[in-house]
């Protein structure tokens, strides 16, 4: 039995979690992914460790992602069925662990655990075709539909009652019956299991009728009584293995079950949280990889009102024809917000949820990596211009065609010239090579050259300032300005600036910018 309702042509383990690479790890820390995943786990080990793989694990179909967004829909209209998936997938497999274990060196002992534990399954299984009885017409997705088809045809009545018959005639201890083949030599070959027949007989054969042919052991013959035993060993291994085989499909089942329908019980558990705060949610429409299209409407980043529990600006990025993207403007004025939930859009579309806006239109990207401007060296091995060539070097290589980076104040440890000029470089190489950039960046001589060149093609945005320096943290299209308005911040922890400071281009002002 497949349960197929993350992919429609295989089963998927998204609670196989292991540790993160180092590029993966600093774009999780980079996005504030960790405030995702802790609203989506709500508090359950499985469905945050679902989360966090589907996200970190994009998918570069379409058809695929389109295939996990019907199920998402049909789990938001119906939420009950998910949750109650999940919970018969639990107690089922709770139920298999509460059976002691027991050592596989006998076959009679591997035939007694199976049994039990199939026995142990059997009734929390008739709540799952009861379950798909009672709301499966209800469900419209592919996914779900299939699912429906497969419990109703693998577990219908027939199926049931046999499997209850064959699990009683398995839990006696009195009779075994096989057939065997005799041969030339004596030996006896090729030994197989047969169960009672009881079809048109008022008793069972076992219970009355003698064969025609028998034999009986001595009480002292020891000799005989270890040939029987190993001719009963022999037959009763490979009814031994069938029922370990049995149960072990029958565990296989639930494992992809729960673990399935923890991925969409977590967007059930993400999707509440926003649309509780007054947040929009949609489902984009992922367009193949290396398409440079990407437009999204009313975009915002789930982490920070996942974080504040208020209400988010939100922005629009019309980026048509292009791989890149540049974001310059006023400090604190909220590119760096924007760049995080440009970045968790794209992995939550590749996951195939719902994403953080009102409409969405991109290409799916099958990797996405950060590089945020970090501290210094601690340790002071490298410097920190040395140690952001090593990242970008790493990330560089990390990258394939159709690829999102996600840029924040990279190389402005060195002067404006020369950070500008590496950019520069960078930028126009990774866009050849068909990755996108979004990057955001203070290098006033980068950005402005950008700007003049046309080269590579660029939306250019900028964060909104007040007239009275006040942030409203809207970005919008607009060519580069040369200050980062540090003045305005320094006016707002400190009053009026004294006279005679005043800011300069490039990207610093003679106050200090800070980064967001």
């Amino acid at each position: 039995m497949k349960v197929h309702l993350m992919a429609a042509d295989a089963d998927v383990n998204p609670t196989a979690v292991g540790d993160l690479a180092d590029p993966v790890a600093a774009l999780a820390q980079d996005l504030q992914i960790d405030v995702l995943l802790d609203a989506m786990g709500s508090g359950d080990r499985l469905q945050r460790a679902a989360a966090r793989s589907a996200l970190l694990s994009p998918l570069t179909s379409p058809e695929a992602v389109t295939y996990r967004q019907e199920v998402l829909a049909d789990c938001l209209a119906h939420p009950h069925v998910p949750r109650a998936l999940y919970d018969i997938a639990t107690r089922a497999l709770e139920a298999e662990r509460s059976v002691w274990w027991s050592p596989r060196f006998r076959p009679e002992m591997v035939l007694d655990r199976a049994v039990r534990v199939l026995t142990a399954q059997l009734e929390i299984i008739e709540e799952l075709r009861a379950l798909v009885a009672q709301h499966g017409d209800t469900l419209a997705s592919p996914g779900m539909r299939a699912f429906v088809r497969t419990v109703r045809a693998e577990l219908d009545d027939a199926g049931m009652a046999q499997l209850r018959d064959q699990l009683a005639v398995l839990a006696r201890r009195d009779t075994l019956l096989f057939a065997a083949e005799l041969a030339p030599d004596g030996q006896v070959e090729h030994p197989l299991p047969r169960t009672p027949m009881s079809a048109g007989r008022v008793f069972r054969r076992v219970a009355l009728a003698k064969p025609r042919f028998s034999f009986t052991v001595p009480d002292r013959d020891e000799a005989g009584f270890k040939a029987l035993e190993e001719l009963r060993d022999r037959a009763l291994w490979r009814v031994a293995d069938a029922a370990d085989q049995a149960a072990g499909h029958v565990h296989a089942f639930l494992e992809a079950l729960r673990g399935e329908v923890a991925f969409y019980l977590g967007c059930l558990a993400l999707h509440e949280r926003l649309t509780t705060v007054g947040m929009p949610v949609c489902f984009p429409q992922p367009l193949p990889v290396g398409d440079d299209d990407v437009r999204i409407e009313c975009v915002y980043d789930p982490a920070l009102v996942l974080t504040t529990g208020q209400p988010a600006v939100t922005n629009d990025v019309h980026a048509d024809a292009v791989r890149l993207v540049v974001v310059t403007g006023a400090n604190h004025g909220g590119k760096t917000t924007l760049l995080r939930a440009i970045g968790l859009a794209h992995l939550m579309l590749g996951a195939g949820m719902f994403v953080p806006a009102t409409a969405m239109r991109a290409a799916l990207v099958p990797t996405v990596r950060s590089h945020w401007a970090r501290e210094e060296d601690a340790d002071l091995q490298h410097g920190k211009l040395d140690e952001e060539l090593s990242r970008l070097s790493r990330l560089v290589d990390d990258l394939d065609p159709g690829a999102l980076l996600l840029s924040n104040e990279s190389l402005s440890s060195t002067d404006e010239a020369e950070g500008s000029r590496i950019a520069l470089t960078l930028l126009r190489a990774l866009t050849r090579a068909g990755v996108r950039v979004v990057a955001v960046t203070h290098l006033f001589d980068l950005a402005g050259r950008l700007y003049e060149s046309g080269d590579p093609p660029a939306l250019f945005l900028r964060a909104a300032r007040g007239d009275n320096g006040q942030r409203p943290y809207r970005i919008e299209p607009g060519s580069p300005l040369a200050t980062s308005f540090a003045r305005d911040l320094y006016e707002q922890e400190f009053g009026p600036a004294a006279e005679g400071v005043t800011s300069v281009g490039g990207n610093r002002d003679r106050l200090e910018g800070s980064h967001e």
